[in-house]
């Protein structure tokens, strides 16, 4: 702490430095006026600032940790869903499934920041075999997967039926 005149705070002073914290955090988050939250706590503005910066750094450092966790998480769940998707592709051999799984490949680039802020290019080349292939692997028609690969080339994606 270092600010304090008579050596470190009691415990009681702890809590109560606490208590003032949440509710300046509380007030601060509903969008209230510096001035404000000062009058409401009972504290100069100076005291309110130092301590909207005390919340902020502590804000901070926690949502770093988290933020690691929220990725592999959402990865996770992005797993079960292609899984899902997949599943019902080959269970229905609708179309629609064909594009749920691209979004889904689209999100998890996005999570992973794969994705370049620059346009690139991408060619998207299937001989007749592999179209074929595909088209009895996932029994959609092969005029659809051709569709698909189109979409993809031109860096955009046709609607789902």
């Amino acid at each position: 702490m270092g600010r304090w005149r008579h050596g470190r705070p009691t415990a009681e002073q702890r809590l109560a430095i606490a208590q003032r914290r949440q509710a300046v955090a509380a007030l601060l988050l509903q969008h209230f006026p510096t001035v404000e939250i000062a009058k409401s706590v009972g504290l100069s503005t100076k005291g309110v600032l130092r301590d909207i910066e005390w919340l902020t750094e502590g804000w901070q450092r926690e949502f770093a940790g988290d933020l690691q966790q929220v990725r592999a998480r959402e990865l996770a769940e992005l797993d079960g869903l292609e899984q899902f998707a997949n599943f019902m592709l080959v269970d229905t051999r609708s179309r629609r499934w064909v594009e749920v799984r691209l979004q889904i490949k689209r999100q998890r680039a996005d999570l992973l920041g794969l994705n370049a802020p620059a346009r690139s290019e991408l060619t998207v080349s299937l001989g007749k075999e592999e179209v074929r292939a595909l088209s009895r692997e996932y029994g959609v028609p092969e005029d659809v997967i051709i569709a698909e690969a189109r979409a993809l080339g031109d860096g955009r994606s046709t609607p789902a039926p």
